[in-house]
């Protein structure tokens, strides 16, 4: 039976009442929607007093779920125990005393504390411990654990020597990337500006052309230049196919320049499956229709003016509707105010997050 969400948000701001009144009768060893226990959502959740409230306290919020049943060693759907949760926290001194109380708790209980070598590992690799590493590979510890990927680890960090090590010992240059994170380690080394592991990665086979909503933008060259970090992003080009040089440099000339905010801003709908190009191609075709000025782009929503009105008011609004269903479900709440703010020539957000 799925929790309530009352519960969820008793133990979000670790109500210690909340949850021991609405607990009663629930399997607390089963899953969320996210895939994790309640004693899971409790370690990951901890936060400090002004967040949380009087009500809440995340140790003891820990220890209410403990004492009512629920399984130490229970992991997540990723495979992630509470032992290891509360260690990924220990070091963060915003919370660092609630978690070292929270660590005491599950040890009294004879947690398994395997996972523990991957956080070392994890930490070793992003402070460029090449010693430490190859002393965890030495001892077994798994370097490609999808839950805590050491290579991402290093590659961020700009470790090189860590990240040739590594790679030398066939960790995939592209390993697979947790559900909604469509980064690449290419694009994250280039975004950060660390040359030799972008060359690093691309000897062993990253795709230099990879596009995170496949547009001309969301490459590793573009979130180099993005960052300012014209070497890097010079490298790629150099290292780019020229196929793949030459189409983009087409498409960029078919650009209007009235667009040129959103291709800039690399606007998108990704929860949406839009890519900037979609976005751009449906306001095109509604620029013909009634003349469209762009008022503002960013990452994730655009502004437009209606400079004519178009012909059918009522059958625009269920385009736009249909195009970006925020804009009325969050926004103006009904078609007839959609229609209206059309017929009016006002200012319409179009916004997917």
């Amino acid at each position: 039976m799925p929790f309530s969400q009352e519960l969820l948000f008793a133990v979000a701001f670790s109500d210690v009442e909340g949850v021991r009144r609405l607990a009663a009768g629930a399997d607390l060893d089963e899953w969320t929607k996210k895939g994790e226990t309640l004693l899971l959502a409790a370690i990951r959740d901890a936060a400090p007093a002004e967040i949380v409230g009087k009500r809440g306290n995340p140790a003891e919020l820990v220890g209410l779920l403990l004492e009512l049943g629920a399984d130490p060693n229970r992991p997540d759907r990723a495979g992630w125990t509470p032992w290891m949760a509360c260690l990924s926290r220990v070091d963060d001194r915003v919370v660092r005393d609630d978690q070292l109380v929270i660590r005491d708790l599950l040890a009294a209980r004879g947690v398994d504390r395997g996972g523990e070598e991957l956080l070392h590992l994890v930490r070793d690799a992003a402070a460029g411990d090449l010693a430490a590493v190859r002393a965890a590979a030495e001892a077994g510890v798994r370097l490609d654990d999808p839950r805590l990927p050491s290579l991402a680890a290093a590659a961020s960090g700009g470790q090189a020597e860590v990240v040739e090590f590594l790679l030398g010992r066939g960790v995939a240059v592209e390993p697979p990337r947790a559900a909604g994170d469509p980064l690449s380690l290419l694009i994250q080394a280039a975004y950060a500006g660390h040359l030799r592991v972008v060359q690093l990665l691309v000897a062993h086979g990253a795709e230099v052309a990879y596009s995170i909503d496949g547009g001309d933008e969301a490459t590793a060259e573009g979130y180099a230049r993005q960052a300012g970090h014209e070497a890097v992003a010079e490298w790629l080009a150099a290292h780019t196919p020229p196929e793949v040089l030459a189409e983009r440099a087409r498409r960029r000339a078919l650009r209007k320049p009235k667009y040129r905010k959103l291709f800039a801003s690399r606007t998108n709908g990704s929860n949406y499956d839009l890519t900037t190009e979609a976005i751009v191609a449906r306001l095109d075709e509604w620029d013909t229709e009634c003349g469209l000025t762009i008022v503002a782009a960013d990452a994730s929503s655009v502004t437009i003016r209606c400079q004519r009105k178009p012909a059918d008011p009522a059958a625009f609004a269920r385009q736009v509707h249909e195009f970006c269903p925020d804009c009325v479900e969050q926004g103006l709440e009904s078609l007839t105010a959609l229609e209206e703010a059309i017929r009016r020539r006002q200012d319409l957000v179009l916004w997917w997050d």
